[in-house]
């Protein structure tokens, strides 16, 4: 797990988040997900098992963006800093 928190903080600097803690969600079989607390607030971090495509991303913006249309509750994707929706 060690890899994995150091690979996270990694992906982090490619974000404009000011993190004060990492935790990994130690539950799932497909992604490593980790709870990110921020100044600004709450967040998600998931390395997508590479059985997905990246371009996976694409389709998720879609549909919460098309909820939060409807006035639905949904989490959204956070671009990096080059407002991509993906980091590698």
């Amino acid at each position: 797990m060690n890899d994995l928190l150091k690979s996270a903080r990694d992906v982090l600097n490619n974000y404009a988040i000011d993190v004060q803690q990492l935790r990994p969600i130690e539950i799932g079989n497909i992604n490593n997900t980790f709870f990110v607390d921020g100044v600004s607030g709450r967040y998600a971090l998931q390395r997508i098992n590479p059985i997905f495509s990246p371009e996976v991303h694409v389709d998720i913006e879609a549909i919460t963006n098309h909820l939060a249309a409807k006035n639905m509750a949904t989490p959204q994707i956070l671009r990096n800093k080059r407002d991509q929706l993906w980091t590698t």
